[in-house]
């Protein structure tokens, strides 16, 4: 029987919308499981000519390896804080000893990305896997979907005053309130608009629903999966996912049942004025999602100068806008120390916790 969609599926949603808690919950239900996450998929894909014709084996070879030292380098800042050893179980870096048959199963960079999560199903148990990978940016679908070209997308969608809420209190935070309230918006309408073009390849979940109502997200998605549940679902916060993630600073809800209490969180948490500036922002994607929102939100001509200067121009300033521009890049300096013979990963991660965990 062929698999009812091609591996990985995507999970996707701007980040602190509920991704790790729907990969958590189709771990639970599905025969599906979900590394952490990965993030070289649309970066590698802008630098394949590198690697020349991938029918040759050892070019294969060669970009195999750079995407391990890349993942080597991403995970213990992405898992900072959490057990090295788990961290590494539970990523794509588990599957280093099936280099040699992720080489032979694929002859190009989609087949190569398929077999590598395919491999990670197999040694976890599961005949499925998924990839979820919350952007800060946004990395449009149409990005990844010349990687994966016949992917299926599940994209969850949670009330963006929610969202900026939790984002403003993470390690990754956006500047300010402005900033996260447009890139809320614009992951939105990036993979909803994907998802008109492709409808037969999305499936839309909205997270309050979702947490509202698990039994009928397990149908809507068994549906779209084409997959009958487990006979046997185990609870979501004894799913090895959920056990790592809970021991960092975030995700701690996924140590419990699944439950409402994160549902307009932003009534108590915005003042009056920051919900006005948000809504003159985000109002057209809230309503058009669902939420509800104030009549006649209009930004004055002080407000329109505020949020293009938050939005677009502080950002700039910011350290973590440094880190983030460097990421995408990282496979072009992985590259440059192929060639020279140098591990980039352990200058990077000499001194720290995950200093030799290969």
């Amino acid at each position: 029987m062929n698999a009812p969609f091609p591996q990985p599926l995507l999970v996707v949603g701007c980040p602190r919308s509920g991704t790790f808690l729907l990969c958590a919950f189709l771990e639970a239900n599905f025969d599906i499981v979900t590394p952490t996450e990965t993030h070289f998929i649309p970066y590698f894909q802008k630098y394949l000519f590198y690697w020349g014709d991938l029918r040759k084996k050892n070019n294969r070879i060669r970009l195999l390896g750079a995407i391990y030292e890349f993942l080597e380098i991403w995970i213990p800042r992405n898992m900072a804080g959490r057990d090295p050893k788990e961290a590494k179980r539970l990523s794509l870096l588990d599957t280093r000893p099936e280099f040699d048959a992720i080489i032979s199963n694929s002859s190009s960079y989609t087949e190569l990305i398929q077999a590598l999560f395919m491999a990670y199903a197999k040694l976890h148990g599961k005949k499925y896997s998924a990839d979820k990978s919350a952007f800060f940016s946004v990395v449009p679908l149409r990005t990844l979907e010349s990687s994966l070209p016949d992917m299926r997308v599940i994209h969850i969608v949670r009330d963006g005053r929610d969202v900026c809420v939790s984002w403003l209190k993470t390690w990754f935070p956006p500047q300010n309130l402005c900033q996260a309230a447009h890139l809320w918006a614009k992951h939105v309408v990036d993979k909803r608009t994907w998802g008109r073009e492709h409808p037969d390849q999305y499936l839309e979940v909205r997270y309050e629903d979702f947490v509202a109502d698990p039994p009928s997200a397990l149908l809507h998605l068994s549906r779209f999966l084409q997959m009958q549940p487990v006979a046997e679902p185990v609870h979501l916060e004894q799913t090895p996912l959920a056990k790592m993630l809970v021991t960092g600073v975030t995700h701690q809800q996924l140590g419990g049942k699944i439950n409402a209490d994160n549902i307009g969180k932003w009534v108590d948490q915005l003042s009056a004025s920051d919900a006005k500036l948000m809504m003159s922002i985000a109002g057209k994607v809230l309503g058009e999602s669902g939420y509800a929102i104030e009549p006649d939100t209009q930004a004055t001509w002080l407000d329109k100068i505020k949020i293009r200067a938050l939005t677009h121009l502080f950002p700039f300033f910011q350290k973590m806008f440094y880190l983030r521009a460097t990421k995408p890049i990282l496979p072009l300096a992985i590259i440059v120390c192929q060639i020279l013979g140098i591990s980039l990963s352990k200058i990077l991660n000499r001194g720290n916790q995950y200093a030799g965990w290969r």
